[in-house]
């Protein structure tokens, strides 16, 4: 009995120290899990900061790193995904605008760095940063997930972040050197200065049309008043007059002719009795 349980543990041994432990050749792990890759991205931020109360950041869910990636490249050619982070601030309310500055190492001011920020009803929007040496600067009206996105140079990419009014927009305290990734604007407010523009325009055409007809009439009614007058001009040459009443042609000459000869009748009818 006690040979036979002797063999077993002596089995059992060697299929221990036999066992293969899988690895690549370097001995580093053959595939790296997707935790440790969101939490790479936070690793990244030595710190952060807010411009009123204090501020905290998580490691973001799997799923939605994966979503960050795909937005990042839809929005241009990306160079690198310099950092990202759950950010959940201890201000309650952000509809004005709280920035917040992202401090990365390897950032340098004149990079093509641009924000991802996942809106509260699930989509997703490009922000306005300001870029200096080690840090990224955003101005956020609501906090989630946050991605920081190195673009390839000249690469353009056009942000669609909803600016409120009285915003900061992205450049709260600039240092010399900083660069401003701001190409746009509040989508609303241009759409109402477009609006209003386009309405304006709309009103001087109209403007401008009325007047150009207004001095048609005027110079139309200018010369058809000359032209009637010359060709009154022109008919009174021909030695006739023109009626005050009716303003018809009136026969002068003859009548002055009628009353002369009836004249020269009567005088010789005296002359005759007086005989």
């Amino acid at each position: 009995m006690r040979k036979k349980l002797a063999a077993i543990i002596t089995c059992l041994l060697v299929l221990t120290m036999g066992t293969t432990v899988f690895a690549d050749a370097d001995g580093s792990p053959s595939v790296t899990s997707r935790d440790q890759e969101a939490l790479a991205y936070k690793n990244k931020i030595t710190s952060m900061e807010i411009s009123s109360g204090t501020v905290s950041y998580d490691t973001v869910e799997t799923s939605v790193m994966d979503e960050a990636k795909t937005q990042a490249d839809n929005a241009g050619s990306v160079d690198n995904i310099l950092a990202m982070a759950d950010v959940h601030p201890s201000v309650s309310d952000a509809s004005k605008g709280v920035t917040v500055t992202f401090r990365i190492s390897g950032v340098s001011a004149g990079d093509n760095v641009y924000a991802l920020h996942k809106k509260a009803d699930g989509t997703w929007e490009v922000c306005n940063t300001v870029v200096g040496d080690g840090y990224v600067k955003v101005t956020l009206y609501s906090f989630s997930t946050v991605a920081i996105v190195k673009y390839k140079a000249g690469t353009s990419v056009t942000p669609n972040q909803q600016i409120n009014n009285g915003s900061e927009n992205g450049s709260s305290d600039p240092k010399p050197g900083d660069t401003t990734n701001n190409t746009t604007t509040n989508n609303t407010n241009n759409g109402g200065n477009t609006t209003n523009n386009t309405t304006n325009n709309t009103a001087n055409t109209t403007n401008n049309t009325t007047n150009t007809t207004n001095s048609y009439n005027t110079n139309s009614g200018n010369s058809s008043a000359g032209s009637a007058a010359a060709a009154r001009t022109g008919t009174g040459s021909s030695s006739q007059k023109m009626s005050p009443k009716t303003g018809n042609d009136f026969p002068a000459i003859p009548v002055i002719a009628v009353l002369s000869l009836m004249g020269i009748a009567v005088c010789t009818g005296k002359a005759a009795k007086r005989a």
